[in-house]
């Protein structure tokens, strides 16, 4: 079980690092097509992004740093569902106003990213809590 447990928390790793990357990406993006945006989304389009990639941020330096810790798991999971929550609502606003565009792509791989990574890491709490009741 601690063999699950230790390949689970290496594949979180893994995601948040990925899901780290993808957002810099987005930022990135968002620099380049900042006159697109502009132009074609009426609404403010710069805090949503700043805001998740705070909350990821956050949420995977909390993690990495108290690696085997389940209170820094359940944080860890507040941060990276708070980030998922507001990528799903960014990317309803974008698809109102941008058709196809390697940007609105870039925020569904996002959501789906934080998603899986939430779900993985209430797997580890959950395995975590059995691992320890049934020691």
């Amino acid at each position: 079980m601690s063999k699950l447990l230790s390949y689970l928390a290496t594949g979180i790793n893994y995601l948040l690092i990925i899901n780290l990357i993808l957002l810099v990406e987005m930022i990135l993006n968002a620099i380049i097509q900042h006159h697109d945006l502009h132009r074609y989304v009426p609404r403010n389009w710069k805090l949503p992004v700043v805001f998740s990639t705070l909350f990821a941020v956050i949420g995977s330096a909390i993690i990495f740093s108290y690696q085997n810790s389940n209170t820094s798991y359940v944080i860890g999971l507040f941060f990276i569902v708070a980030q998922s929550l507001i990528m799903l609502d960014y990317h309803r606003m974008l698809k109102r106003y941008i058709e196809d565009s390697w940007y609105l792509i870039s925020t569904e791989i996002s959501l789906t990213l934080s998603t899986v990574c939430s779900l993985a890491i209430i797997a580890i709490i959950i395995l975590g809590l059995a691992w320890i009741d049934f020691k």
